[in-house]
Order: structure tokens, then C-alpha cells, then sequence
């Protein structure tokens, strides 16, 4: 096989659209957290130091906290992350995992994208739509818009993914 040239972009948004499809499909929670937090460090790493805005979670989250607290609570955002990909401190350590925290990451990474003119990944609209990302003023101009958005509602309102994940195959197309 062929070496392949990949950038750190390549990565995120590979890493995201795996990570948004176990989201959906999958009932593999640790694959999903791995992969979305992971996806997340990364952008965070790389758009920290040209200035832009990175991930929320990370920095304008923490900015509503004293800096005595910071440690405490990206040690809370990673604790998850930490105990799924190392064990060198804690080989035979368990962990409470709430599974909702994955979306949290993947909301944070996918809005970086929002208004960014990198690419975006393939799976970036049906996670937006999931999130209720989508244009409420726009779909209320036409009836059909507005019916997508309360059928989008409505599944959403289910909490079925996988339903919502097959429902609309053309979000998943790319942005």
C-alpha cells in the first residue's frame, strides 16, 4: 500500500465523521468519546496558536471560572479521554461514564467548522441538524422547509439516532 499524505485537518475531520456515525449507528460509546475527544484535541492544538477561536469547551468555557478552578474542570472535560486511552497510573481503575458528555465534544468541534473556511467534515450536517443546527428563519420561509424542520424536531424528540442517521442519507453527503 501507498503512503498517504494526510494533514492534521485530514485527521479531525476523518476522526469526527467516524466519530458522529458510531454516534449514531453504533452503541459503541467508549469508540465514539475516543474518537470525538481525540478529533478535539487536535483542533484545539492547531488553532490555539494561529489565533483563531478554538473549541468552547476548552477555552471560552473555562473563562467563567476563576483559574484556581481551570485544572479541576479540563481534568473532569478529559477524565473520560485520559482513562480510555492510557493505564499506565491506573491499570485496574473503572470509571462513571456518561455517554452524553460525546455529544458535547462533538457539538464543540463541529461548530469550530461553522464559520471557518476549512473543510468540513462529510458527516458535519447531519450532526448539526441533530443538534438543532438548522437555519429555523430559513425553514420557515417555505411550507416544505418547515415541515423538514418539525420532522427533524419530532425524530429528534425520540431520541431514536439510528432512525435519524437513516432518514437523511443527503445530510450525510458532505457539506
Amino acid at each position: 500500500m501507498n503512503k498517504l499524505g494526510i494533514t492534521k485537518f485530514d485527521a479531525v475531520c476523518a476522526q469526527l465523521d467516524a466519530a458522529i456515525e458510531l454516534y449514531f449507528v453504533s452503541d459503541n460509546f467508549i469508540a465514539a468519546h475516543t474518537l470525538a475527544a481525540a478529533a478535539h484535541q487536535i483542533l484545539t492544538d492547531i488553532v490555539k496558536p494561529k489565533g483563531d477561536n478554538p473549541p468552547f469547551i476548552k477555552s471560552g468555557y473555562l473563562n467563567r471560572f476563576p483559574n484556581a478552578k481551570h485544572k479541576e474542570i479540563i481534568k473532569f472535560i478529559n477524565n473520560a479521554h485520559v482513562f480510555f486511552k492510557h493505564a499506565k497510573t491506573d491499570p485496574h481503575g473503572s470509571l462513571d461514564f456518561n455517554p452524553e458528555i460525546t455529544e458535547l465534544f462533538l457539538i464543540d468541534a463541529c461548530a469550530y467548522f461553522k464559520d471557518s473556511g476549512e473543510q468540513k467534515p462529510k458527516n458535519y450536517k447531519i450532526f448539526l441538524a441533530w443538534a438543532g443546527e438548522i437555519n429555523k428563519e430559513k425553514a420557515k420561509e417555505t411550507s416544505l422547509g418547515q415541515f423538514a424542520a418539525d420532522i427533524v424536531e419530532k425524530m429528534k424528540a425520540t431520541n431514536n439516532k439510528k432512525l435519524f442517521w437513516d432518514a437523511f442519507p443527503n445530510l450525510r453527503e458532505g457539506p
